[in-house]
């Protein structure tokens, strides 16, 4: 086997004769397709947000890919459009990219899946679905029965109670008998005669003639207002209420230091400080804005789109070079350097 065959297991068995035979294993023995698409992206000088841009795809798609997690990434066809994609952009062979993925993703090679599960088309189909859900809904159907029979035998009182203690209202006493008289007799029941009674009610008595004694004077002299002197003194030499000192001001919030806007389109964005730590990697949409406070430059920024963004540097706007022809992808550096 030659050297190309060793590096490259898919185009070795395409190679064979007809009368040759190989094992599984012996043509994936070579990198996986997730090792040959980030050797060739490195070896081509380029980043993960280089392979995503043309494609518009999310950056954990790429590492999910590199690190051979295929099945993190959603839809067998869309990864075969990806592989040819990527295959053209670095110079690989489509044909062979593909074959190898498919002998990587074959049912029985978990060995060289690294244990990853199968996909979603070599998996095989669930059985007595129709049986769990009848009994889901017969389930269903007799607990709704139980709780119309509990709800049977309480007593409307006893809802009313519930429902005002749920609530939170006090429950108020209904059907409160009227106010009776002493006997027990309506109020308003009309009393049959007394023999003997006087058609018309007495006179009443004449009322006893007072003498009204004069009022004795007060031993307190009044002043003009009707209050004692004595009262009037401890009102004058009361303290005056001392007034609330005012709270102190709250501090204002620092202000960003770096800005990033996306003004007309989506763009990928990474962002690492002045210690080489990364701030942001991820997907800023149009209409978005991030800022970073508390940060110390100068700042590396990896820019999609850099035409649809506004960068701000300590308030005050970044002018951004011109990106790659080759990616449309800019890098750049803001802040003192």
């Amino acid at each position: 086997m030659s050297e190309q065959e060793r590096q490259e297991p898919v185009v070795a068995a395409q190679g064979r004769e007809p009368g040759e035979t190989g094992s599984l294993g012996e043509e994936l023995t070579g990198p996986t397709v997730g090792e040959r698409i980030r050797r060739a992206r490195e070896a081509s000088g380029l980043s993960a947000a280089d392979l995503a841009q043309p494609l518009n795809l999310d950056l954990k798609v790429i590492e999910h890919i590199e690190r051979d997690e295929l099945d993190a990434v959603p839809g067998r066809p869309y990864i075969l459009a990806y592989l040819r994609s990527w295959a053209a952009q670095l110079g690989l062979d489509a044909d062979a990219l593909v074959a190898q993925y498919n002998a990587q993703q074959a049912p029985g090679n978990e060995a060289v899946q690294g244990g990853i599960h199968p996909t979603l088309d070599v998996m095989e189909p669930r059985r007595g679905g129709a049986a769990r859900r009848l009994f889901g809904w017969l389930i269903l159907l007799l607990l709704v029965a139980l709780v119309a029979v509990g709800l049977s035998k309480l007593d409307t009182q006893q809802l009313r109670t519930w429902w005002a203690e749920l609530r939170g209202v006090p429950v108020e006493a209904e059907g409160q008998p009227g106010v009776e008289s002493k006997q027990g007799d309506p109020a308003g029941a009309e009393r049959p005669p007394i023999d003997g009674a006087l058609e018309q009610p007495p006179k009443p008595p004449a009322e006893p003639v007072v003498e009204r004694a004069e009022p004795e004077q007060a031993p307190a002299e009044m002043t003009s207002a009707g209050l004692p002197e004595q009262r009037l003194v401890a009102i004058e030499s009361a303290p005056a209420p001392e007034e609330p000192e005012p709270a102190p001001a709250e501090a204002a919030p620092a202000a960003p230091v770096l800005v990033l806007r996306a003004t007309e389109a989506d763009s990928w964005v990474e962002v690492r400080d002045g210690k080489g730590e990364r701030l942001m990697y991820d997907v800023l949409a149009a209409g978005e804005e991030r800022s970073f406070t508390d940060v110390e430059g100068p700042f590396s920024l990896v820019l999609g789109q850099p035409k649809g963004l506004e960068v701000e540097y300590q308030g005050e706007p970044v002018e951004l070079g011109e990106p790659s022809e080759a990616t449309g992808v800019l890098r750049t550096t803001v802040g003192n350097t």
